[in-house]
């Protein structure tokens, strides 16, 4: 009888046990404050970083409507029925960053184009389909390579991150229950958000009056579901007083070793514009096999000889952008 009253009284403080780590895992990670560091460790996963090459492959539509900028309707028409697709591929080995952007409208080509940074011999190239058969550099701001280094560099993204936390407390944040999805808010004065940004471009502040947002703040509302608050379904910005309204809906979210994909919509709305919407549906792989550019066959910009200058402007005269352009003008 003592030996089955003890089994009782052992699985019971087992349970008791078990039960109280629950409570204290969810109340605690369930805080407002909590939560957002956690999201913020979610969203800036630095751990990722850690791998070598990365290959981001986007799809991109968009809608825009436009409020009060004027925008002539026919270059409206082209942005809002075309289709663009994205491929990046990061190499942090050799500190390479290739994008080739394809463009179609009406399923036909509009743009082809490649460009290749090195970011360590700071030299960027472009390489238009269709147009020239080499590679052209062109002169950026040194700024940018700045900036382009610290987005490749896993350690100025942790101090970022962790900037970030820092400036989540109890006082700024809160979570409040809508039906099945918690809406997390936390308002954080945009002047300490641009603190934060000048780890990853420490020339933030050299390109923006910091003094015209002493007053404001920027509001996150991040709308999350699941026991543990930890599935992103929505992300709302909002900077107070500049009427800047960012919405960022999460459709699917999958994961599965090392490739990850997504769709998004994104909404921007401002006084000059009524509403842009982003149709966005990417996947990333992480350690994947991308290409290496050699630009040894290139060209300055303003090397260019006379002869491919002719062959840049035969072969643009034949493009369905020169088309599209010279209908536009001559209307």
């Amino acid at each position: 009888m003592r030996k089955k009253t003890y089994l009782i009284i052992s699985i019971l403080f087992i349970i008791a046990v078990i039960l109280t780590a629950i409570i204290y895992y969810y109340g605690y990670y369930t805080k407002p404050k909590n939560t957002y560091i956690k999201i913020i460790d979610n969203i800036l996963d630095t751990k990722k970083n850690t791998y070598n090459t990365y290959k981001y492959k986007t799809n991109l539509n968009i809608n825009f409507q436009e409020g009060n900028a004027q925008i002539n309707q026919d270059i409206l028409n082209i942005i809002n029925t075309s289709n663009f697709n994205l491929d990046t591929q990061i190499n942090k080995t050799n500190k390479q960053i290739i994008l080739n952007l394809e463009t179609d409208y009406n399923n036909n080509d509009l743009l082809n184009i490649q460009t290749c940074t090195n970011v360590d011999k700071k030299g960027t190239y472009i390489y238009l389909k269709d147009i020239l058969n080499k590679y052209i550099k062109i002169d950026i701001n040194d700024k940018m390579y700045i900036f382009l280094n610290s987005i490749i560099d896993e350690n100025k993204l942790e101090l970022f991150k962790n900037k970030l936390k820092d400036l989540v407390n109890s006082n700024n944040c809160s979570s409040n229950k809508e039906g099945k999805v918690t809406k997390n808010t936390i308002k954080i004065k945009t002047n300490d958000f641009i603190d934060a940004l000048e780890i990853l471009d420490e020339n933030i502040k050299n390109n923006i009056d910091a003094s015209k947002y002493n007053e404001d703040e920027i509001e996150f509302n991040v709308y999350t579901t699941g026991l543990m608050k930890n599935k992103i379904q929505k992300i709302e910005i909002t900077i107070e007083n500049k009427n800047i309204k960012l919405c960022i809906e999460n459709n699917t979210d999958n994961e599965k070793n090392n490739k990850y994909d997504s769709n998004l919509k994104l909404i921007l709305q401002t006084d000059q514009i009524k509403q842009v919407t982003l149709n966005l549906s990417y996947d990333v792989e992480y350690n994947a096999k991308v290409e290496f550019v050699d630009t040894s066959n290139s060209t300055n910009i303003e090397g260019l000889t006379k002869d491919e200058q002719i062959i840049i402007l035969d072969n643009f005269k034949k493009s369905n952008l020169y088309n599209l352009i010279k209908n536009i003008i001559t209307k």
